[in-house]
């Protein structure tokens, strides 16, 4: 741990243990451009082989940055470290509410029946097979945990699920927002997900390619958005599993949220 004397916040650690860290809020005055790195983390409770921190009179065990879901975890702090130059090791704690945004968001999709089954022509672009050409598979992906409607054997080649939003609520002034986007287990296909306003016809977030049964809780988007309410789009591009062969794809209006 590298000790400097302008650090700002103490984290407790536990009882008997605090560390001096600098803030969120020191990160984005030190670095306006983000030009530092994360090297690893520590999560209270969590262990790891990684390695330790050593601090005063204590150690902290590291865990890998990719590690864990960072829609339920929160950065409190960042502390430096020795000998090397704009390396950091990120504090980060619970989201509690993450945890009930799910689970919120899994009951109104059960009750409310947002998701709308679009059937699509199972032809290709008039571009042909890869009309894309490099789509990768997102790696920031995850297993998605909510409720999703049961897979229907019969149509599965004929069909594909298509979630429907009728508004979302996001974070003002940053670019790292909490979503629930996903490409239902069961799809014949890949996903590429967008999200445009639609008064600009800006696009402010598009995904690589999404495993049927993954999604996101938390993505990045272009630019931070002021408060207020938007009209925005998701813009669904499907992707044969096989071929990479564009399928076609569904656009669904939403309102966007920002507080």
């Amino acid at each position: 741990m590298d000790e400097r004397s302008n650090y700002e916040e103490e984290i407790a650690l536990s009882k008997q243990h605090k560390i001096p860290c600098y803030s969120k809020k020191q990160m984005k005055a030190l670095y306006p451009y983000g030009s530092y790195k994360v090297i690893a983390a520590f999560i209270k409770g969590k262990k790891s082989g990684l390695g330790v921190l050593s601090c005063k009179d204590f150690q902290i065990p590291l865990t890998p940055v990719k590690s864990y879901n960072r829609f339920f975890k929160k950065a409190v702090g960042y502390v430096a470290v020795k000998g090397l130059q704009n390396a950091y090791v990120e504090l980060l704690k619970t989201r509690l509410s993450a945890y009930l945004l799910v689970c919120f968001i899994a009951l109104s999709l059960t009750v409310g029946g947002v998701f709308g089954y679009i059937r699509f022509f199972a032809g290709l672009d008039a571009s042909g097979i890869n009309s894309r050409p490099g789509l990768e598979l997102d790696d920031q992906a995850v297993d998605w945990r909510g409720t999703l409607p049961a897979a229907n054997d019969n149509n599965a080649q004929e069909g594909i699920r298509i979630p429907g939003y009728k508004q979302m609520i996001v974070e003002a002034g940053t670019t790292d927002i909490s979503v629930n986007l996903v490409n239902p287990e069961g799809n014949p296909c890949y996903f590429v997900i967008k999200i445009v306003l639609t008064d600009t016809g800006e696009q402010i977030y598009e995904s690589k390619l999404i495993e049927p049964g993954k999604g996101f809780y938390n993505i990045s988007i272009t630019r931070p958005l002021q408060r207020g309410e938007y009209k925005a789009q998701i813009h669904y591009e499907p992707y044969d599993l096989s071929t990479r062969a564009r399928l076609n794809g569904a656009v669904i209006n939403f309102d966007l949220l920002v507080r």
